[in-house]
């Protein structure tokens, strides 16, 4: 039999247990309901109140809007009952709830008298207890930070906790109970400057000042209003305050008061205003702007109208608007006066800014004026304006006269018209027609305007001699032109003849018949008779150089007179074929000779050009040689195309030439023949380096080459084409040339002319013969070669010896070698000598490997090529040294070794490695060292071809060197640096003696199957010679044969250690080893120890027939009966009666 009752706190933050009953006297035993005597009713019952101790909330941290809080769970019990109240409880669960309550007080805020510290004093008194606001309800502690939003900056605000405890009785509606709450605590939000106020508001309006005023912005931020700033836009024109802002805002008041009066404005002016305040924090934001308007006045005096337009009994105004001044306008009022400056009349009314006024005179001037209207009035008048009708056009001028003329000018006179048509004259304009055929031929048979301005006289020059012309002259004013007067006739002065049409020519071989047509106008008087001029174009005498200034017709640039008569045609006989000429023709009269006529060109007909002039040597090279030439005349025929002959004389000091000059020489021709050859051998020598040799025909040079005397030469084209320059490549070094030139046009070829001797510059030698390798050691190789087959016109001055290191050929290491005195190009070739010798020995090799070599000459022209690449081999050598080797696996015997291949085989592979091994000697061994002389030399442990080996056999605790060579064909290669080694110690030995013995810990007393405790001891384990101390030690415990029970293990460092987990009634082996110091292992397990554990206890009957009752799995019993500091959760209490149970 047993009493329950539970208070549950359920919630996020809540989930432990509290004990809050209080259990009945021991002793107390059910009595059964057949025994129990009848009893009267008693009263019933109700739940204990719990006693609730609240803690107070933590306030963590507060900003301007925000303040963050924590709280604790509750501390709270039952009182005392009896049985049958505890009987009731056990049906109640009772539940605590939790209330976070804020109000804000009437504190503040802080002046300089009331500071902060003191005004969070006064916050408790000024609470009151109906101003409280439940911000937050949980139904646990607030572990986690609540944070509480909606505060003012810079209020100061109480805050409580209050918990409210409730009881469920057999799950029926529950039952509250009073409230209980903690103490206040006070607080204060992060004051801020002020917050946004309201627009300001109008107190006031006259028509030069407004007057405004504002309220207290609704946020302070807790801090006393110091100042207020007012901005107004547009800035007022005779506003002398600061400078607006990028949003056209100005100051226009600063101070504590809450109205400004703002005078000095403009009636109907529209202002924007905004306004903000500040506090010790700073500046509040700007509020929203408002607009207020002065009042309104009569229009501002409009500026005059302008006139835009006029007839002969109307003009046309326009004006802007002025500034209304606060109140539309609705009307404006235009008046003229007569004309003639008298009285002003009405002349428009209307709401529009443009206005025509009628019924003027034509002409006039008038004078007008213009005011505006709006609800308060008229404005004033503006100034005066001018309006001007427009005049009629003038009549014609009279009394138009010739005063004077000549062969190409005349000049007129005339009068002003009789009317000007109410505009005064600005100006008058004549026209001129031809009669004459020949004068309407250039001016056209239409009037033309030969004058325009306002003189009464003029002379025009653009005429023609013995000509008839009709002239006419008009008046202008402002209004227009008038009328042109009648026409007056007029001839000028007789004058030369025309100049005759552009002479004909009809072409012969060597003359040309020209004629020609009289000229169109005579000039007023007959033509008496012709002249004819002629010339050679100066465009084709620049290509007749080659003519002889002796010619009957090798006529200057100049226009020569070839002809004088009443003839209209004339033959020029003896002229050159295909040459230009010009001429040209005029005509005479009484007056004199006319003009000339147009040129006219003709050419006879053409022939084959002349020959070019010797050729010009421009550049040469050692393969090449650029000839120039100048292009003849070609003789009516442009020259198209050119032939370059070459001639080889061969190379300078062989016996196929005859000079070593490198100067151009000249072959001179020979006679009138049309060929060229060599008639004798060509001389040394010659002081001017021209040389001359007689020229046969081609047909001769088409005979094998030679240059012994009586040979002929072979002539090869080199070039044809159009150019005057052609350069001829792959020609040999230091050899003479003959070179010769033909020009050809539309009708044929001409003959060759003079020819041209030059020679070729010097160049670099040929490439060097027989370059041949000989190694004649591991690290030297020699080379031989011959001089090369050609020098090429200068001797050589030395070779040059590069080495490259064959692809491949590095071994392991990579590494290739280069001569003490060699240079590297770049390009992987090495100079490695330079010398005059034809023969060189190369040192300094890495044996085994293959090297490339090139040679090439030099001489004063530079290098030449390089000779084809040969490859040799130095001979082998033993290896190198392998790197140091390295060691793994340690124990206290042996030791895995480890090397690298050798860095270089030198030639030969590596077929095997041979390692050694010695003891280093200690101090005390260095003196035993005569005794043991051969435990500390050199002695070989490995032949093979591995790159590894585990040595043996070795001694515990012990410093050994060792070393490792390598070894090819040719030999073993030298030892690789020493290592040492230190082997490990041996490990301890086992413990002797180990003992078990069973035993059960007080907690598990009673337990029916838990699970047993074995405690092991052992003595110290002994250290081994030469072996490491023990560190510890490992202990198992394993069942034995035929069980399924894990073995369990420990570990320990002292000599006796408990195993647990074990379980009963199983026999375990239990055996220990030691754990050596610095890694050397443990040792051997001692001998097992057999210990057998009891088994498990059975369970026994109740003595007074009841069934025993247990703990329910998860409960606890006797924690908590105060409730006091623990989380809250399932609170439950079991009271029982147990039976004593034993093992």
């Amino acid at each position: 039999m047993y009493v329950r009752m539970m208070l549950v706190e359920s919630g996020p933050a809540s989930s432990a247990t509290h004990v809050a009953s209080q259990i009945a006297p021991s002793g107390l035993h059910a009595v059964p309901e057949s025994d129990a005597k009848v009893a009267d009713p008693e009263p019933p019952l109700q739940p204990l109140q719990p006693e609730v101790e609240l803690p107070n909330p933590n306030l963590l941290s507060t900003t301007g809007t925000a303040a963050s809080f924590t709280w604790q769970a509750a501390c709270w019990s039952l009182p005392p009952c009896d049985q049958r109240q505890a009987e009731y409880q056990e049906r109640c669960v009772y539940s605590l709830e939790y209330e976070l309550q804020l109000q804000q007080t009437d504190v503040g805020p802080p002046t300089a008298a009331e500071t902060p510290e003191k005004l969070l004093q006064q916050v408790p008194a000024a609470c009151k207890s109906g101003n409280w606001k439940a911000v937050a309800v949980t139904a646990g502690p607030q572990q986690e930070v609540l944070q509480v939003t909606g505060l003012r900056s810079g209020r100061f605000y109480a805050a409580r906790l209050v918990a409210t405890a409730r009881v469920v009785i057999d799950g029926s509606d529950g039952t509250c109970f009073p409230a209980t709450s903690s103490e206040v605590v006070p607080f204060r939000s992060t004051p801020t400057s002020p917050g946004q106020m309201q627009a300001p508001a109008l107190a006031q309006r006259a028509r030069n000042a407004l007057k405004l005023k504002w309220n207290k912005p609704d946020e302070t931020g807790g801090e006393a209003i110091s100042q207020y700033e007012l901005l107004i836009s547009p800035q007022p024109a005779s506003w002398d305050g600061p400078a607006p802002d990028q949003q056209g805002f100005a100051q226009v008041y600063i101070g504590d008061e809450r109205s400004f009066k703002l005078g000095r404005l403009g009636p109907g002016q529209r202002f924007s205003f905004k306004i903000r305040s500040s506090n010790v924090l700073g500046c509040g934001p700007w509020s929203l702007p408002s607009t207020f308007t002065t009042q309104a006045s009569v229009p501002a005096a409009p500026d005059p109208p302008r006139q835009v337009a006029s007839t002969k009994d109307s003009a046309t105004l326009v004006w802007h608007a002025p500034a209304d001044n606060g109140a539309a306008i609705t009307c404006y009022q235009l008046e003229v006066d007569d004309g003639r400056q008298g009285e002003f009349r009405l002349a428009y009314t209307g709401t529009e800014t443009k206005a025509t006024v009628n019924k003027l005179q034509s002409g006039l001037q008038y004078r007008c004026r213009l005011r505006a209207e709006n609800s308060e009035g008229y404005s004033m008048w503006s100034a005066n304006a001018t309006a001007t009708t427009a005049a009629t056009v003038p009549s014609s001028p009279v009394g138009l006269a010739v005063v004077g003329k000549s062969r190409t000018s005349v000049t007129l006179t005339w009068k002003p018209p009789s009317s000007d048509g109410g505009s005064l004259v600005t100006a008058y304009q004549v026209q001129l027609q031809a009669k004459t055929k020949v004068a309407a031929a250039s001016l056209g048979n239409d009037w033309i305007i030969i004058y325009d301005s306002t003189a009464l006289a003029t002379t025009f020059s653009a005429l023609q001699g013995g000509c008839q012309y009709l002239v006419r002259v008009a008046a202008r004013n402002a209004a227009g032109q008038g009328q042109y007067c009648l026409p007056l006739q007029l001839c000028t002065a007789e004058d030369t003849p025309m100049a005759p049409a552009m002479p004909e020519a009809n072409v012969a071989a060597t003359s040309l018949l020209l004629s020609w047509t009289p000229p169109a106008h005579d000039g007023g008087s007959p033509i008496t008779g012709y002249k004819v001029e002629m010339r050679c174009s100066p465009g084709t005498s620049s290509s007749t150089v080659g003519i002889s200034p002796h010619h009957s017709l090798a006529i200057p640039e100049h226009f020569l007179g070839i002809y004088s008569g009443a003839d209209t045609c004339v033959q020029v006989t003896d002229l050159l074929p295909g040459t230009t000429y010009e001429f040209r023709a005029a005509a005479l009269n009484s007056q004199g000779a006319g003009g000339w006529s147009h040129t006219g060109t003709a050419t006879t007909l053409p022939a084959a050009p002349l020959p070019p002039p010797i050729p010009q040597l421009l550049a040469a090279t050692s393969s090449s040689l650029s000839v120039g030439w100048v292009e003849p005349y070609g003789q009516g025929s442009p020259v198209t195309s050119y032939t370059l002959n070459m001639a080889r004389l061969g190379q300078v000091g062989s016996s196929s030439s005859s000079s070593t000059s490198s100067s151009a020489s000249t072959i001179s021709r020979v006679g009138s023949s049309n060929g060229f050859a060599i008639g004798t051998a060509l001389p040394n020598g010659v002081a001017d380096n021209a040389q001359h040799v007689e020229l046969h025909d081609d047909a001769a040079s088409s005979t094998s080459s030679g240059t012994a005397a009586g040979d002929k030469l072979r002539w090869e084209t080199v070039y044809t084409g159009p150019a005057t320059s052609a350069e001829v490549k792959n020609l040999q070094p230091a050899s003479r040339y003959l070179f010769r030139v033909r020009a050809h046009n539309s009708i044929g070829g001409s003959i060759w002319g003079e020819a041209l001797a030059t020679t070729t510059s010097p160049a670099a030698p040929s490439q060097p013969c027989a370059l041949s390798p000989e190694p004649l050691s591991s690290q030297e190789v020699q080379l031989t070669w011959k001089a090369p087959v050609q020098d090429n016109g200068a001797p050589i001055s030395a070779y040059q010896l590069e080495m490259a290191q064959a692809a491949g050929s590095s071994t392991a290491g990579g590494s290739t070698a280069k001569s003490s005195s060699g240079s590297s190009n770049g390009s992987g070739w090495t100079k490695v000598w330079q010398g005059t010798a034809q023969v060189h020995a190369v040192d300094g090799l890495l044996p085994g490997r293959t090297y490339s070599w090139r040679l090439r000459a030099l001489n004063c022209c530079g290098p030449g090529p390089w000779c084809e690449a040969v490859k040799a081999s130095t001979l082998p050598a033993e290896p190198a040294a392998p790197p140091k080797p390295t060691f793994s696996q340690r124990t206290a015997t042996s030791v895995k070794v480890r090397w690298e291949i050798p860095l270089e085989e030198n030639g030969a592979a590596v077929v095997q490695y041979q390692v050694q091994v010695r003891q280093a000697a200690g101090v005390q061994q260095q003196e035993q060292q005569l005794e043991q002389q051969q435990l500390y030399q050199w002695q070989q442990v490995y032949c093979g071809s591995e790159l590894s080996h585990r040595v043996t056999a070795l001694q515990p605790g012990c410093t050994y060197d060792m070393r490792v060579a390598a070894v090819n064909a040719i030999g073993a290669g030298p030892w690789s640096d020493v290592s040492s080694v230190v082997t490990l110690l041996r490990p301890p030995l086992p413990p002797v003696n180990v003992s078990a013995q069973c035993s059960r810990s007080a907690d598990t007393a009673g337990a029916s199957a838990q699970p047993l405790d074995v405690l092991v001891s052992w003595p110290p384990a002994c250290t081994a010679p030469a072996g490491a101390e023990a560190v510890g030690y490992e202990v198992e415990a394993a069942p034995a044969a035929g069980n399924a029970h894990p073995p369990v293990k420990a570990t320990a460092k002292q000599t006796s250690t408990s195993l647990t987990g074990l379980q009963p009634g199983v026999t375990y082996n239990v055996r220990v080893r030691s754990v050596g110091a610095a890694g050397t292992g443990h040792s051997n397990w001692s001998s097992p120890v057999t210990v057998m554990l009891p088994p498990s206890a059975p369970q026994s009957a109740a003595s007074d027939g009841y069934d025993s009752p247990s703990l329910v799995a998860g409960e606890t019993v006797g924690e908590g009966l105060a409730g006091c500091g623990g989380d809250s959760g399932l609170v439950a209490i079991h009271i029982m009666n147990l039976h004593t149970a034993y093992y």
